[in-house]
C-alpha cells in the first residue's frame, strides 16, 4: 500500500526532506538529486525554526442523541430551518479526529505523548457519550447541537484536557 503525503512539497520547506525519507517506507518517491539538495539544506540545522513540522493524529468515536432545534425559535420555525431533524431525536456515532502540529522539541521523543493525546480525546468526548445533547449537556441547552457546535464544544474541552504546553499545538 502506498502512502501519500497530504501537503504539496512547495508548501513546507521540510516536506521535500520528509518525502525523500518516506520513500524507504513505501511513500512518495523523490529523485535522488532532490534528496541530496534537501539533505544539504537541513544539514546542521539546530534552531527551532529549522526543525521539521510534525503532525500527530488520533481518532475517537462516541455516540450521542441530538435533536436539531433552536430554543429561541418556535416549533414551526425550527421545522422550516432543520426539517424533520427538529422533531425526531437522532442517535448518531461521531468520529472525533484531531491532528496536532508543531515543531518537535530537541531531544523529545514525541510531539505529544500518544497516551496523553488519547486520554485528552476521551476526556473531551466523555461528557457527550451516550447523552441526549439538547437535554442533558449544558453546552447545548441554549444552542443547536449541530456538527459545528459539537466540534466547537469538543475543541474547547480538548484544549482544557491537553493543558500546557500541548494545547498550543491545537492552533
Amino acid at each position: 500500500r502506498r502512502r501519500e503525503v497530504a501537503a504539496s512539497p512547495g508548501t513546507n520547506p521540510h516536506m521535500k526532506f520528509l518525502q525523500s525519507h518516506q520513500s524507504r517506507f513505501g511513500g512518495v518517491l523523490v529523485p535522488h538529486a532532490e534528496r541530496e539538495r534537501s539533505a544539504e539544506r537541513h544539514e546542521g540545522a539546530n534552531t527551532a525554526a529549522h526543525l521539521p513540522m510534525m503532525r500527530v493524529s488520533s481518532r475517537h468515536d462516541f455516540t450521542c442523541i441530538r435533536k436539531l432545534r433552536d430554543p429561541a425559535l418556535s416549533p414551526e420555525d425550527n421545522l422550516a430551518a432543520y426539517g424533520k431533524d427538529s422533531t425526531v431525536p437522532l442517535q448518531q456515532v461521531f468520529t472525533f479526529e484531531v491532528t496536532l502540529a508543531g515543531n518537535l522539541p530537541p531531544g523529545a521523543a514525541h510531539l505529544v505523548p500518544p497516551a496523553k493525546l488519547n486520554a485528552a480525546l476521551q476526556a473531551a468526548a466523555q461528557p457527550l457519550e451516550g447523552r441526549i445533547l439538547h437535554k442533558e449537556v449544558s453546552d447545548f441547552r441554549e444552542r443547536v447541537p449541530s456538527n459545528e457546535n459539537i466540534t466547537m464544544c469538543l475543541w474547547e474541552r480538548l484544549g482544557q484536557a491537553l493543558g500546557d504546553p500541548y494545547a498550543a499545538y491545537l492552533s
